[in-house]
């Protein structure tokens, strides 16, 4: 198992809810806390951005999921993009949509922010509202599946655009992405299998989303085992999972086996907290060597089980080198985490409170709570929410 960590520290500024946030020291499962609006998933929506290197399809998922007023791809595709005033308009409302990105929902020329760590500035993401000028076959960078290349794509004249710089000095890469092209071409969806991260929202995975994960594990005993293994937290009698495909559905839902059962039933049957579950499990396992981040993670979980979770959590991060960023407004969560870190003397787990600053807009400052701390705070019954 390697100890590398794909983030050991973060610097934030002009992202969202944040003129500048710097976190010090990242651990490989980080519990973050704080205020309502604070920050906690933008937090989150930072880190996602930079474990997939700027991926503008990321963007696309924040707003989606935020729902922002962003025209939707039919829209799009369905309009007359020929016509001047059809194309002024949609390219207004995305780049209405794309300001929200930025702290103060600002779009000028001036405007940016910027995500990276602050031991390797070599890896800073700097993001910008630019305007492209007209050119007969102009030279833009166009991202692939796998990383930026060169492609060549006609320009139109003064058409709004992301530019992303990934690095600094001479070892920089940047890459240009036409709004409304990048809309109808690239999917926002919430998860996505060629991401290098993997993004839980709090309000859960489709099932799409859930069967586009159980690929990568059927078939494989080891990581079916560890799924399995996870939903047993929740009811012990789980026996075997798979999904099937209902008559007059258009999506596959999962379902279990019970044990002593001779028939299998939808997982769903057997509660919410079953399906959040199976979510957690399956991204974990398919994390290997990179990050994992979960908005309210302990949506739908019954406070019993949450010592449980969080030590499957610890266990299997540590052994895929998978490191953990998750969100939690709930005081049962965080005594659960702790009670995990101090019942299998975990030591690469920490708290991080956010607390906004005041009278300094938008300066939020990151508190790190270590396990020592936590452990204090807890016993003496103190709040590390607010």
């Amino acid at each position: 198992m390697s100890d590398t960590l794909a983030l050991d520290s973060l610097e934030i500024k002009n992202f969202r809810a944040f003129k500048y946030l710097r976190i010090e020291r990242l651990a490989r499962v980080n519990l973050i806390v704080g205020k309502n609006n604070v920050g906690k998933t933008s937090l989150l929506e930072a880190v996602r951005f930079f474990a997939d290197r700027g991926a503008p399809q990321d963007l696309l998922g924040i707003l989606e999921t935020r729902e922002e007023a962003m025209p939707s791809r039919a829209t799009i595709y369905n309009s007359d993009r020929e016509d001047p005033s059809i194309r002024a308009e949609i390219l207004q409302a995305v780049e209405a949509a794309i300001s929200t990105l930025f702290y103060g929902r600002k779009s000028s020329a001036e405007t940016r922010f910027d995500i990276g760590s602050l031991t390797t500035p070599e890896n800073q993401i700097t993001v910008r509202i630019v305007r492209q000028p007209r050119l007969s076959r102009g030279r833009q960078l166009q991202v692939s599946e796998q990383s930026l290349t060169n492609r060549n794509l006609d320009q139109v004249e003064d058409e709004p655009a992301i530019k992303i710089n990934f690095g600094k000095g001479e070892e920089i890469e940047t890459g240009y992405f036409a709004l409304d092209r990048l809309v109808n071409r690239l999917s926002p969806r919430l998860y996505s299998s060629k991401s290098p991260s993997f993004f839980i929202p709090a309000i859960g995975l489709s099932n799409l989303d859930l069967e586009r994960l159980w690929s990568e594990i059927s078939l494989r005993p080891a990581k079916e085992q560890e799924t399995t293994t996870a939903l047993k937290i929740v009811d012990s009698r789980v026996e075997r999972i798979d999904f099937f495909k209902p008559r007059d559905s258009r999506e596959s839902i999962p379902r279990t086996l019970l044990k002593n059962n001779s028939e299998p039933i939808p997982l769903k049957s057997l509660g919410e907290g079953m399906n959040r579950i199976l979510g957690l499990a399956m991204a974990l396992v398919n994390a290997k060597d990179t990050v994992l981040i979960v908005d309210e993670i302990d949506t739908g979980l019954h406070y019993s089980i949450l010592a449980k979770v969080w030590k499957l959590i610890f266990e299997t991060a540590r052994r895929l080198n998978v490191q953990v960023f998750a969100t939690t407004h709930s005081k049962d969560c965080i005594e659960a985490f702790e009670q995990a870190i101090r019942e299998n003397n975990f030591d690469d787990g920490q708290v991080i409170k956010l607390h906004a600053k005041e009278n300094e807009p938008g300066e939020v400052e990151a508190i790190v709570i270590d396990k020592d701390i936590l452990a204090v705070a807890m016993q003496e019954d103190l709040e590390v929410r607010d």
